[in-house]
């Protein structure tokens, strides 16, 4: 019974392709808050919370299929050292593969309940029945994990105009997972915008990456803002230990609470990483702000209240990644939020407009658009 209760928010055979030994069933791990190094754990045991996502299990089995599928696209890229061409099935695969893996860790669905319970106290703090009594009660989803993954799995289809990447790691230094290891980041707009979020599935300058073994990693990006080293369809080899230290970094300032690697990293790399990059960890996982505007016509004081994510920024720069002369060229303007792609937003619109409507159910985006607009998506 235990066994079925036991559901992994980070995929068992995921955390097997940075596994120690031979049996691929053990890992070493390091503990962020205790500062501890643990050389050899069990796969199984880790990455996981009892019905995290439900008892009836049917997010459970829905991550399996998906699982199953991505499995095999990851091993196809690790073993050619190449990524899918482009709008195939694969294509699609290792998309969905990303941003779901990125929607049903634990860290967001605690992000998304950070933020709603915020955001309700800051409502419920203008009222002067209950504002002394807030810290007395926890606000929150009863079932975050599932929210959050509903969310994005109807948005997918918004990140397939990224441009995407396979980095090959040729250094001594092998990358390192977590149990949060998607990481969404904005080069771009790391020093432009410093306050909320820069990293939602439509913002522009959006970067995605997630390390797939202890050599590769895929990145996603705005192919607008960034440019990658490399011809098109091959991927980037880097031969630069500071770049590994970069994206291992990422996956240090991201996670919730464990680091995940194999034995060829030693203690004294992760402790020289926490050293140099712990203190841009996160101390809360959304921001809340209030902008008070006029009173309205009954005299009442108006505001508005902002609710975001809290991003990852830490002074991310990789020998590999470069701006576009459009990139160089652009202005800040008054906007509260930059899309990268009007026109999908656009269609984007629609479709949740049909689907409202039920002629089409949630997951049928490529039915609608190869119906409505053809077959792929104009770049």
């Amino acid at each position: 019974m235990s066994e079925q209760k036991r559901q992994h928010y980070v995929p068992i055979f995921y955390l097997k392709l940075f596994s120690t030994g031979r049996e691929k069933r053990r890992i070493s791990l390091f503990h962020l808050g205790q500062q501890r190094l643990i050389p050899d754990v069990k796969i199984v045991r880790q990455a996981y919370k009892d019905n995290f996502y439900g008892s009836d299990r049917v997010f459970e089995k829905a991550f399996g299929l998906i699982e199953g599928r991505s499995a095999e696209v990851i091993s196809d890229m690790i073993t050619n050292n190449n990524h899918p061409s482009y709008y195939t099935q694969e294509h699609h695969v290792i998309l969905t593969f990303v941003t779901m893996l990125h929607a049903r860790t634990l860290y967001s669905a605690e992000a998304l309940n950070e933020s709603v319970e915020r955001t309700i106290k800051a409502i419920f703090s203008k009222d002067p029945r209950v504002k002394d009594h807030l810290d007395e009660v926890k606000v929150g989803l009863r079932n975050p994990a599932q929210w959050a993954v509903q969310n994005v799995a109807s948005m997918i289809h918004i990140v397939a105009d990224l441009g995407y990447k396979l980095l090959v790691n040729e250094t001594t230094t092998p990358f390192l997972t977590s149990d949060h290891p998607v990481v969404f980041y904005n080069q771009f707009f790391e020093t432009r915008r410093t306050w909320g979020s820069n990293t939602g599935l439509a913002s522009k300058g959006l970067q995605i990456f997630l390390p797939l073994s202890p050599k590769h990693l895929i990145v996603f990006f705005d192919q607008d803002v960034y440019k990658m080293s490399g011809f098109f369809h091959r991927p980037v080899r880097l031969k630069d230990p500071m770049d590994i230290d970069q994206l291992n970094a990422l996956q240090l300032v991201n996670a919730h609470t464990n680091l995940y690697f194999n034995q060829d990293i030693s203690a004294e790399y992760i402790k020289s990483l926490f050293s140099q990059f712990s203190s841009f960890r996160r101390t809360t996982k959304s921001d809340v702000k209030e902008f008070v505007g006029g009173k309205n016509e009954k005299g009442y004081q108006q505001s508005l209240i902002q609710m975001s994510r809290r991003d990852v920024r830490c002074g991310l720069s990789l020998s590999c990644v470069t701006s576009t002369k459009e990139a160089k060229r652009f202005k800040l303007d008054n906007r509260a939020v930059y899309v990268r792609n009007e026109t999908i937003m656009r269609v984007s619109d629609e479709f949740t407009s049909l689907v409202s409507a039920g002629k089409y159910k949630p997951g049928e985006f490529q039915k609608f658009f190869g119906e409505h607009y053809g077959s792929r998506f104009k770049k």
